[in-house]
Parts: C-alpha cells; sequence; structure tokens
C-alpha cells in the first residue's frame, strides 16, 4: 500500500494534459539525495463546463470550483502537496488555501525561489501587464527575491492578447501552432529589447513552446523544471485548522447591517479587497 504522506498531487483542472505528464516526469527525476521518492499522482475530475458564451464571472467561478473540488479530492486521500500548475490559479490561491489543512504548492513561490540569489535581475514577463494574474506573480515574489520586471511593448502586448483569446488551451493544427509561436518570438524579441535577463512565461501553456524559443536565442525559465524541484525539496506539513465564523440568519435586515459593520471594522484590513 502506497504512503498517501510521502504523494504530491498534481491538479489537472485547470492546465494542458501534456504539462501534467511533464511535471510528473521532472519530479521522477529530481535529486532525491537519499530520501525516499516522492510518489506522485494526478487527476483531473469530470467536470460540465459552462458554456462557451458564458460571462466572464460565471467562468472565473467555475475554474474556482474544479480546482476545489480536485483538492479536496487529494485532501480526502491524505497526500503530502497539492500541485496547481497554472499561474492563473495564484489569482485565488489564498482564497482556496484557508479551506484546506493540506498545503497548495504556489508555484509563484517556486519560481521566485529560484531566483533569490539574483537580485536586480532584469526579469521579462511574456504576458499582459494589465491582467490580475501578473499582480498575483508579482505578489508572490515578495520577500523572497527582488527583480526589476520587464514588460512587453504595447504592441506585443496586444498579439500577446491575440494568443490568449485563439490559441491558448486549444486542440491547433501545425499551422497554428506555427502561427502561435511567432506571436510569442515577437513578445520575448519586445522583452530582450528591453533589457530583460531572463523570461517568464505567463502561463503554462507556453510550456510548450519553450523549447522552439530557448533555440531561437530566448531564455527562458523552465518552469516545469523549478516547480519540481520546489515541489521535491521543500518541507511539506498540514496547516492548522482554518478559524471559521458562523452567522445565524434570520436576525433581520438591520441587525444584519449592524453585525456586519462591526465584523468590518474590526477586521484589519488596508483595502476593501481584503475583507
Amino acid at each position: 500500500m502506497s504512503d498517501l504522506h510521502n504523494i504530491i498531487a498534481i491538479s489537472g483542472a485547470i492546465c494542458p494534459s501534456f504539462l501534467v505528464e511533464k511535471l510528473t516526469a521532472a519530479i521522477h527525476n529530481e535529486p532525491t539525495e537519499g530520501k525516499e521518492k516522492p510518489q506522485v499522482e494526478s487527476v483531473r475530475l469530470k467536470w460540465e463546463c459552462p458554456p462557451a458564451d458564458a460571462s466572464k464571472l460565471v467562468k472565473e467561478g467555475d475554474r474556482k470550483c474544479r480546482v476545489y473540488n480536485e483538492v479536496q479530492y487529494f485532501t480526502d486521500r491524505g497526500v503530502k502537496v497539492v500541485a496547481l500548475p497554472n499561474f492563473q490559479a495564484l489569482t485565488f490561491l489564498s482564497e482556496l488555501q484557508v479551506e484546506f489543512t493540506t498545503p497548495i504548492a504556489n508555484i509563484g513561490k517556486a519560481v521566485a525561489e529560484s531566483l533569490k540569489d539574483k537580485e536586480g535581475l532584469k526579469l521579462g514577463y511574456l504576458g499582459l501587464a494589465s491582467e490580475p494574474k501578473f499582480e498575483a506573480v508579482k505578489n508572490s515574489f515578495e520577500g523572497i527575491a527582488k527583480v526589476e520586471w520587464v514588460v512587453a511593448e504595447e504592441d506585443a502586448q496586444k498579439m500577446l492578447k491575440e494568443y490568449e483569446l485563439k490559441f491558448f488551451d486549444k486542440n491547433l493544427n501545425a499551422e497554428q501552432k506555427e502561427e502561435a509561436l511567432s506571436i510569442l518570438r515577437n513578445g520575448c524579441h519586445s522583452l530582450q529589447e528591453k533589457g530583460a535577463e531572463l523570461i517568464l512565461p505567463s502561463c503554462t501553456g507556453q510550456v510548450e513552446y519553450a523549447d522552439a524559443l530557448n533555440a531561437a536565442g530566448f531564455r527562458l525559465i523552465d518552469i516545469v523544471g523549478v516547480y519540481a524541484h520546489y515541489l521535491c525539496t521543500k518541507s511539506w506539513e498540514q496547516l492548522p485548522k482554518p478559524f471559521k465564523l458562523g452567522i445565524v440568519g434570520g436576525m433581520g435586515p438591520a441587525a444584519t447591517v449592524v453585525l456586519y459593520d462591526k465584523i468590518t471594522r474590526a477586521t484589519p484590513a488596508k483595502i476593501d479587497q481584503d475583507h
């Protein structure tokens, strides 16, 4: 019988299958230095996705629910740590982690740990600077690595937006893949022209093009290898059970307003979003 406490679990809800395979292989190839090699499990639970024309809010909520269900599945299994190989998950990771005592490995912190000795490094971000995901990535670096972020020129960012709309997470033919690669090459070139010394893919789907981009002379961070190393070398411990406050309904609207006001005033939050 397998030791569940030595299992690294990979949630496949919001990442392509090829990436799960690459991460699994990278974990298996990670040196153990005499320790027992961790086992790897992955899952992609059956899920009925919302229709293509659903609102952005519905799709974002659906994404969170899918990930929540898979983390819950692994928590019930008693695994050591859950891997979410997707930068988009950073936008709701804290919201998700508070529901579980099983640790969820932050892929942004994994990248930051790999760069902690490179203070002042000019790090190019191969994505849209205007999206919440970029802020979440930058926040994951705080207290770990001090880098100088570089973003692509406006025209290159528009093309990267086109890449996400037309090509990300879709089954592409050879011609479409070449067009997608051309957009990513243009983005890398813009970052390099602005002084980027290393380039961070903004989504794990870009990993498929990493070899071709590196061959073209661009230096991309191996986020799969970095994440595998982080998962295998960090000491993972169960987190404290979160404290939850239940509010009994039926008090009436006026009493509810007073209660919410008291809770809000007593909460140590600097901005509304912290609540």
